[in-house]
């Protein structure tokens, strides 16, 4: 048996091995719960992110029809320009 083994005889002998091994759960188990509570924020921020990012993408697309309808009287309106031309010369 090596040194290491006979501390660890003695430590399980003692019940210290097993307030050991107790706190090492609870610290694992505390260091879990930092990093879910540490995850669940991180995806809180990335779905706000994902809302701020989709209220800038409807706006652009209603930007994009009002300039389509924008766009398409324009348009109309010069097509009777040049009618109007056309059937006065």
């Amino acid at each position: 048996m090596t040194y290491w083994d006979l501390e660890l005889e003695k430590l399980d002998d003692s019940g210290m091995f097993d307030i050991f091994k107790t706190q090492m759960k609870e610290a694992n188990f505390h260091f879990s719960n930092f990093s879910i509570d540490r995850d669940a924020q991180l995806l809180a921020n990335r779905i706000a992110l994902l809302k701020q990012e989709e209220m800038k993408t409807w706006k652009k697309i209603e930007e994009t029809k009002k300039r389509t309808n924008d766009i398409s009287g324009l348009k109309k309106r010069n097509e009777e320009k040049v009618q109007k031309k056309i059937f006065d010369i």
